[in-house]
């Protein structure tokens, strides 16, 4: 499981305390950002648990309409039938007792939905259901800043919460995370044995992945499907820096490995626009002069390497 990979303290809490939860039978709070699986996690207490062969389904909370929100609850609460409140093709099913529910984005979900919630999760209404919600932020917390209704706040507090940590606070596991992206990604499209590149891991272990493991996988997926052979996984250009890509030059020759140089130099040159550019608020005037180039030539410079002027942003 992508989400749990790694062995820092971090993450090695999260798998005890994911293991925990599944043995027990009390409904659960996960916090975390956006994209750090919170929604896999979910999925996997209740995979873990004794019921795993009991009914799972997801809801996006913050998405959902109301009026379909409200009568999916009503459904639940009358008939014990989940009917898919986003497309008809898959249908209804029972929810017997041990079958869980997940709703995620709780905390930026509408003020009526949040209350719909409550009379799901009610005790009269919810017997023998599990309930795992997922929130970017702690109960406590997000009750304070006004995106949690009040009822619901009295019920989530005392429930067990399992918070996931951003990637940013855990880059020991970046590489794992990395080698079990590529071996998965390899699998899935039928590549050989994908080589991963030095530099690219100390890139990866060093950016602050805001998207979390979302964007890690996507960042690997991408980079894998656009490389020209497919069994090499570089680091992608946005990514890359002009001290990068520097090393990686000099990395090469001492590899004797082949490169395209007109490529490196205009990522070294685009790099360096970008940043002079940035220290000068996008004034090409002030940047022309502290490079000791004619604005005509910044202009010309920028148009060719794709950098967008104050103008185009």
């Amino acid at each position: 499981m992508l989400e749990t990979v790694g062995r820092s303290k971090r993450i090695e809490q999260v798998r005890s305390g994911l293991v925990k939860l599944a043995r027990s039978k009390k409904h659960v709070v996960l916090v975390g950002e956006s994209g750090v699986g919170k929604g896999a996690i979910g999925e996997r207490i209740h995979l873990e648990s004794k019921d795993s062969k009991k009914p799972c389904a997801s809801v996006s909370l913050d998405s959902i309409d109301e009026a379909k929100f409200s009568d999916l609850v009503s459904s639940i609460i009358d008939k014990r039938q989940f009917r898919n409140p986003y497309t008809a093709q898959f249908g209804s099913f029972r929810l017997p007792a041990g079958s869980c529910l997940i709703f995620e984005h709780v905390d930026e979900a509408s003020f009526l939905n949040q209350r719909n919630l409550c009379r799901l999760i009610a005790p009269a209404s919810s017997d023998g259901l599990r309930f795992i919600i997922t929130m970017g932020q702690g109960a406590p917390a997000a009750f304070k800043g006004g995106k949690l209704y009040e009822d619901l706040y009295t019920i989530l507090k005392s429930w067990p919460a399992l918070e996931i940590p951003p990637l940013r606070e855990r880059p020991e596991d970046i590489p794992e995370l990395v080698e079990f992206c590529v071996r998965e990604l390899g699998t899935r499209h039928k590549l050989d044995d994908v080589v991963i590149d030095i530099n690219a891991m100390s890139v990866l272990v060093r950016h602050e992945w805001r998207g979390n493991i979302r964007e890690l996988r996507e960042t690997i997926e991408r980079s894998i499907l656009d490389s020209e052979d497919k069994t090499t996984f570089n680091i992608p250009d946005e990514l890359v820096n002009e001290q990068t890509e520097v090393g990686r030059m000099l990395h090469w020759i001492d590899q004797g490995t082949s490169f395209s140089i007109d490529r490196s130099l205009e990522i070294i040159e685009r790099r360096i626009l970008e940043r002079v550019l940035g220290k000068f608020e996008l004034n090409q005037s002030r940047a022309a002069e502290f490079l000791r180039i004619t604005e005509d030539t910044l202009r010309y410079r920028m148009k060719r390497l794709g950098i967008p002027t104050a103008q185009q942003r």
